[in-house]
Order: C-alpha cells, then sequence, then structure tokens
C-alpha cells in the first residue's frame, strides 16, 4: 500500500481591499466592514432633536410589586436624513443625580418600567445618528414625570 500523496498544493486568495489604496472604501469603513452599504453625505452627522416629547406614569402591579409604567411619546423631524434612533435617559431615580440610559428604539412611544418610589424624575431622548453620532444631552429635550 502506498502513502497519499502529500505535496503542498498554494491556495490562491483573493486580492484584499485595504482602506488606504481603495478611495471608494475610505467611506462609512465601519458600515462596510459590516456588510453595509456605505452611508450617503445627507445620512451623516448630527441628528436633530425630537419634538413633543411628553410622558405619563401609570403604576401597575406584577407579582405584588407596584412599578410605574411610564410611556414616552415623541415626533422626529420627518426632514431628518440623519436620524436612526433615540435613547432614553432618567436623571433622579433614586436620588441619583447621573442620567442613566434605559432605552433605545427606533419608533415612539418607549415604554419603561421603574420602581413606584413617588419621586419626580427628568426623561431626557437624545438623538442618535445613523453614524453613530449623538447629540448631546445638554441639546436633547427632557420632561419631568412622578414615579
Amino acid at each position: 500500500m502506498s502513502a497519499p500523496d502529500s505535496t503542498p498544493v498554494p491556495i490562491k486568495m483573493p486580492t484584499v481591499e485595504s482602506w488606504d489604496t481603495n478611495p471608494r472604501l475610505s467611506t462609512g469603513r465601519a458600515n462596510k466592514a459590516a456588510g453595509i452599504a456605505p452611508l450617503q453625505t445627507s445620512e451623516q452627522g448630527m441628528p436633530r432633536p425630537v419634538t413633543k416629547l411628553s410622558a405619563i406614569s401609570t403604576k401597575r402591579t406584577f407579582g405584588g410589586a407596584t412599578m410605574a409604567q411610564v410611556q414616552i411619546n415623541h415626533k422626529i423631524p420627518s426632514y431628518d436624513t440623519t436620524f436612526h434612533h433615540a435613547n432614553v435617559w432618567v436623571t433622579g431615580l433614586a436620588g441619583n443625580p447621573n442620567p442613566q440610559l434605559m432605552s433605545s428604539s427606533t419608533a415612539s412611544p418607549h415604554t419603561l418600567l421603574l420602581p413606584s418610589t413617588g419621586e419626580q424624575v427628568s426623561l431626557t431622548v437624545q438623538s442618535v445618528g445613523k453614524d453613530g453620532s449623538l447629540l448631546p444631552l445638554s441639546s436633547s429635550p427632557s420632561t419631568p414625570v412622578q414615579l
């Protein structure tokens, strides 16, 4: 019985495109790497703040625990081609002065279940752009709500 042929055979690999050598790849690098079409220039940059922000808190009981179900509504400016989704931040929960990220969604309304503490908190809705740009929290609309 003879041994199988063990002669190495080179494997032909396709040429790898480089960000440095191919100018069409120089925009939208993260999207291209993820297999997503690069963003158009009009879709890049800082998104506009949402408008018509409102929040309603309703007491709900789940398994004997009373929670505050908070529904946050907002409008996305129809002319904003950079908007991707909104982050909802809560400030003042359990006395914490720092904003806490509670929700992210591409559509309104957002619904949060928070402890029913009776305290007033501030809800801030931050716009996030298609390219990952974040509207500063200081430029984002806020509204108070009683838990």
